[in-house]
């Protein structure tokens, strides 16, 4: 694992294994995606700042797969990080099998919260006012919406994810589908009113 730092938080890096790919290739030999770059970051600062630190870090590496490993649990702060792109949120006071359970479900491909949130959160997503519609999504499909959003076409967000063109189109198509979307202009309305894109 490689160890850095950004602003009030630190993220660890983790690798599936020890090879010399570069390490935000997400494509295998045969062009197919391969286990998602896993990323720990321990939130130690405000909220909001690494709610932006976060987006700002997907920006710049939108093929990593976020798991927020907070100091204290907060309910509010887990629902604002994983809206801003966050595939799963541990406490330190979770039992440690629940971060390792974490890391498999995000490598493949699955949204983690542990069970002491999932009640939480359940009552979130059924009251219509908070209705979070981008948790239907893939972590593939929310990256290919965000730089969709961004102004990025087919062809530069294939070339960020390291996916073909026509991977990134069928992403898109599956998105807009999902959340009942007709045009790019639906995307970028969507990302701005959903928090998931800083104007």
């Amino acid at each position: 694992m490689a160890v850095s730092e950004f602003h009030g938080s630190q993220h660890v890096i983790v690798h599936e294994d020890d090879s010399t790919d570069h390490p935000y290739d997400t494509t295998g030999a045969g062009g197919t995606e391969s286990a998602p770059h896993i990323v720990v970051i321990l939130a130690v600062g405000h909220s909001e700042s690494t709610s932006r630190e976060l987006k700002q870090a997907l920006r710049r590496h939108p093929q990593s797969q976020p798991l927020m490993l907070a100091l204290k649990r907060d309910d509010d702060d887990a629902a604002r990080l994983i809206r801003s792109g966050a595939r799963g949120y541990v406490a330190i006071s979770e039992p440690p099998r629940a971060f390792m359970t974490a890391i498999t479900a995000i490598a493949s491909g699955t949204l983690f919260v542990p069970l002491s949130l999932q009640e939480s959160f359940a009552v979130r997503y059924l009251c219509p006012g908070n209705d979070q519609p981008e948790s239907q999504l893939t972590s593939r499909e929310l990256s290919v919406l965000r730089l969709l959003a961004e102004g990025l076409c087919n062809k530069e967000v294939a070339a960020r994810l390291f996916i073909s063109v026509k991977t990134v189109d069928t992403h898109r198509m599956n998105l807009m589908r999902k959340l009942g979307l007709r045009t790019n202009v639906d995307i970028v309305r969507f990302a701005i009113r959903r928090e998931l894109i800083e104007l």
